[in-house]
């Protein structure tokens, strides 16, 4: 059974919009490292990066869920939408078969 799909193209619009924001956070990263009076340990700057680094990442799974559930893939796909993929996947292979003989 799928799960019921709450986004639409207006979400995902604004997830990736969001993404922009790391920019953001990277420039706003840079300017404090590079004025800042008293220079950053390594250690600072691998925990800022890898911060930055780990909200992408977190960023990119929202995204491709609201993706996902726009196109009704994955774990969103109607049951409908499942056969009519499976027929179309079998159709393939079947005239994939053909082909090759």
């Amino acid at each position: 059974m799928a799960r019921v799909v709450t986004k639409n193209r207006i979400n995902l619009e604004e997830d990736i919009l969001s993404l922009w924001s790391i920019k953001e956070d990277i420039d706003t990263f840079l300017k404090v490292y590079c004025d800042h009076p008293h220079p950053m340990s390594e250690d600072q700057v691998y925990n800022y990066l890898y911060s930055i680094g780990n909200v992408l990442d977190l960023r990119m799974e929202r995204l491709w869920d609201t993706f996902s559930q726009c196109f009704e893939l994955d774990e969103y796909a109607s049951d409908e939408a499942l056969e009519a993929r499976a027929k179309l996947c079998e159709d393939h292979l079947k005239k994939s078969r053909k082909d090759k003989k």
